[in-house]
């Protein structure tokens, strides 16, 4: 089995400053809501708000996300093809391929034909359910924005459901990465970011499915990358490692010196020998004890 790996502070580029002339209101629709994904919305933006905003997503990628993928698939990026998961109308996916790499997207949400109009591949699927693709067809997936709502959390993760059938639903978090492990070959990765409303149970299911590595954010979320492999990863809990002087290097954080930390690997905190999921945004100071 792996050994849980934990790598540094994990950044993310500022975002450019934009002119109101730089935004197009696009509404909401019956099908689409836009609102909240403005920010990796190409339609959103004139062409020159474009220009500014396709120079973020490529800066974004090309900073804080090649560098989650392995060694050789950062080097040779001609010959691994990825999949975006939840890749919307398409920003982040072309941002990829400006980076070198060949992608493919799914998105639940009807904006498939706008994908297509900004010259990408892909299909409106739910993650649940990605039979249209083979076993093993990409070499990487990339998972973040798709996650990033304490819905997502609360709807599929039932790890602490008081039902006890709740994990037999079919759509649990555990189905979740069965399927999309399925379309990824042996060796390739997932990579993403989980937001600050996942579980102990998250990131045990991502452990599952090979060696996992997680980076540290300031905003309490973590960036993480799974190689697949059969053996899969060693995550320690709170209970198994109690707080200690020499466990507090990169696994945990104080929240309020003497009071509360921070267990990376769960995102519970440890108030007064009382635990408690992480729903709050810790400043950089509180990542120092990372950074040593």
């Amino acid at each position: 089995m792996n050994t849980l790996a934990i790598g540094p502070h994990f950044e993310r580029p500022a975002f450019p400053k934009l002119k109101d002339e730089h935004q197009v209101d696009v509404p909401d629709t019956e099908k689409v809501v836009r609102n909240f994904r403005k920010i990796y919305d190409w339609k959103a933006y004139s062409p020159e708000g474009l220009r500014i905003m396709e120079s973020y997503w490529d800066t974004f990628v090309r900073s804080a996300f090649v560098p989650l993928l392995p060694a050789p698939m950062q080097r040779d990026r001609q010959r691994h093809r990825g999949i975006n998961l939840g890749t919307f109308n398409g920003t982040y996916q072309k941002a990829w391929v400006r980076n070198g790499y060949a992608m493919y997207g799914v998105e639940i949400a009807d904006v498939i034909d706008e994908l297509h109009e900004y010259g990408l591949e892909g299909e409106r699927a739910s993650f649940f359910d990605l039979s249209s693709l083979a076993d093993g067809e990409f070499d990487f997936g990339v998972l973040d924005r798709a996650i990033c709502t304490k819905g997502f959390y609360s709807t599929y993760d039932r790890s602490h459901d008081p039902d006890p059938s709740a994990n037999e639903r079919p759509e649990t978090v555990e189905s979740l990465f069965e399927s999309i492990f399925r379309i990824i070959r042996p060796g390739g990765a997932l990579i993403g970011v989980l937001y600050n409303w996942y579980t102990g149970s998250v990131v045990s299911q991502l452990a599952r499915h090979g060696a996992l590595k997680l980076w540290p954010t300031y905003t309490g979320c973590l960036g993480f990358r799974v190689v697949k492999d059969d053996a899969g990863t060693s995550v320690p809990s709170i209970v198994e490692e109690p707080m200690t002087e020499s466990a507090c290097f990169r696994r945990f954080y104080p929240v309020e010196a003497g009071v509360a930390a921070l267990f990376l690997p769960t995102n519970e905190v440890i108030v007064r020998g009382h635990e408690t999921t992480c729903e709050f945004a810790p400043t950089s100071a509180h990542w120092s004890v990372l950074s040593k």
